[in-house]
């Protein structure tokens, strides 16, 4: 259940009433359906490839501008998922400590 990108994968929990509140705001000027207002919040679209994964017909829709100012403004109230790391680098990296 709390598997990426699922946004309660993230201790403690990233997400408060008040940047829900926000992102739905600083979005509403792009015409966003509320289905593509959900999955921005549930998947965090941190680049515009990503992004367009979201939104249907973004290209026809926005210019390349409003697409960077949409990742900028995700990224600024939602933040990004922080890179997940792979089960055995954690402990490559022990082992090699103890080596020294």
């Amino acid at each position: 259940m709390r598997s990426k990108p699922n946004p309660l994968s993230q201790q403690p929990v990233t997400y408060t009433n008040k940047c829900i509140t926000t992102i739905v705001d600083r979005l509403r000027p792009y015409d966003l359906s509320k289905g593509e207002v959900v999955m921005i919040i549930n998947l965090r679209p941190s680049s515009v490839v990503a992004l367009n994964t979201v939104l249907e017909d973004m290209s026809d829709r926005y210019s390349e501008e409003q697409q960077e100012e949409m990742v900028q403004i995700i990224l600024e109230v939602l933040g990004q998922f922080e890179p997940a790391q792979a089960e055995g680098e954690e402990e490559a990296d022990v082992s090699m400590a103890d080596a020294a």
